[in-house]
Protein backbone atom coordinates (compact mmCIF):
# COMPACT_ATOMS: atom_id res chain seq x y z
CA UNK A 1 0.00 0.00 0.00
CA UNK A 2 2.82 2.14 0.89
CA UNK A 3 4.70 1.81 -2.04
CA UNK A 4 1.89 2.25 -4.19
CA UNK A 5 0.62 5.82 -3.18
CA UNK A 6 4.77 6.69 -3.37
CA UNK A 7 4.67 5.53 -6.57
CA UNK A 8 1.45 7.49 -7.36
CA UNK A 9 2.68 11.35 -5.27
CA UNK A 10 5.81 10.70 -7.79
CA UNK A 11 3.13 10.26 -10.89
CA UNK A 12 1.34 13.46 -9.68
CA UNK A 13 4.39 15.06 -9.32
CA UNK A 14 5.49 14.51 -13.08
CA UNK A 15 1.80 15.54 -14.07
CA UNK A 16 2.11 19.22 -12.03
CA UNK A 17 5.69 19.65 -13.69
CA UNK A 18 4.21 19.22 -17.10
CA UNK A 19 1.28 21.11 -16.62
CA UNK A 20 3.48 23.41 -15.46
CA UNK A 21 4.92 23.84 -18.45
CA UNK A 22 1.56 23.89 -20.44
CA UNK A 23 0.83 27.06 -18.34
CA UNK A 24 4.08 28.26 -19.35
CA UNK A 25 3.82 28.04 -22.84
CA UNK A 26 0.16 29.09 -23.19
CA UNK A 27 1.53 32.38 -21.04
CA UNK A 28 4.32 32.87 -23.87
CA UNK A 29 1.63 32.82 -26.34
CA UNK A 30 -1.21 34.88 -24.93
CA UNK A 31 2.23 37.82 -24.49
CA UNK A 32 3.06 36.83 -28.21
CA UNK A 33 -0.41 37.45 -29.59
CA UNK A 34 -0.66 41.03 -26.91
CA UNK A 35 2.79 41.91 -28.56
CA UNK A 36 1.15 41.55 -32.15
CA UNK A 37 -1.16 43.17 -31.64
CA UNK A 38 0.97 46.07 -30.23
CA UNK A 39 3.10 45.76 -33.40
CA UNK A 40 0.43 46.09 -35.54
CA UNK A 41 -1.33 48.98 -34.02
CA UNK A 42 2.22 50.53 -34.46
CA UNK A 43 3.36 49.81 -37.99
CA UNK A 44 0.46 51.58 -39.27
CA UNK A 45 1.75 55.20 -37.77
CA UNK A 46 5.16 54.04 -38.99
CA UNK A 47 3.98 53.73 -42.57
CA UNK A 48 2.18 56.91 -42.43
CA UNK A 49 4.82 58.81 -40.89
CA UNK A 50 7.21 57.24 -43.43
CA UNK A 51 4.88 58.83 -46.14
CA UNK A 52 4.98 62.47 -45.14
CA UNK A 53 8.75 62.38 -44.31
CA UNK A 54 7.96 64.32 -40.99
CA UNK A 55 11.18 62.79 -39.82
CA UNK A 56 9.81 63.77 -35.75
CA UNK A 57 6.52 61.96 -36.19
CA UNK A 58 9.02 58.90 -37.80
CA UNK A 59 11.38 59.29 -34.52
CA UNK A 60 8.15 59.09 -32.19
CA UNK A 61 6.61 55.85 -33.79
CA UNK A 62 10.23 54.19 -34.08
CA UNK A 63 11.25 55.30 -30.37
CA UNK A 64 7.57 53.11 -29.47
CA UNK A 65 8.38 50.36 -32.14
CA UNK A 66 11.74 49.87 -30.29
CA UNK A 67 10.51 49.54 -26.69
CA UNK A 68 7.54 47.25 -28.17
CA UNK A 69 10.55 45.10 -29.09
CA UNK A 70 12.52 45.66 -25.83
CA UNK A 71 9.68 44.38 -24.13
CA UNK A 72 8.80 41.03 -26.63
CA UNK A 73 13.08 40.43 -25.67
CA UNK A 74 12.57 40.78 -22.28
CA UNK A 75 9.36 38.48 -22.24
CA UNK A 76 11.14 35.97 -24.47
CA UNK A 77 13.77 35.61 -22.23
CA UNK A 78 11.59 35.11 -19.01
CA UNK A 79 9.65 32.42 -20.89
CA UNK A 80 12.18 30.34 -21.98
CA UNK A 81 14.24 30.37 -18.59
CA UNK A 82 11.01 29.71 -16.86
CA UNK A 83 10.48 26.61 -19.01
CA UNK A 84 14.16 25.32 -18.52
CA UNK A 85 13.08 25.66 -15.32
CA UNK A 86 10.42 23.66 -15.31
CA UNK A 87 11.65 21.16 -18.06
CA UNK A 88 14.61 20.54 -15.85
CA UNK A 89 12.57 19.94 -12.81
CA UNK A 90 10.49 16.87 -14.73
Amino acid sequence: ECIRLNKEANNIQRMAGKLGAIQAKLDSAYRTQAMSNQIKQTLPALNSALATLNKSGVASNMSNFEKVMEDLDVQTEGMTGALDGVMGTT
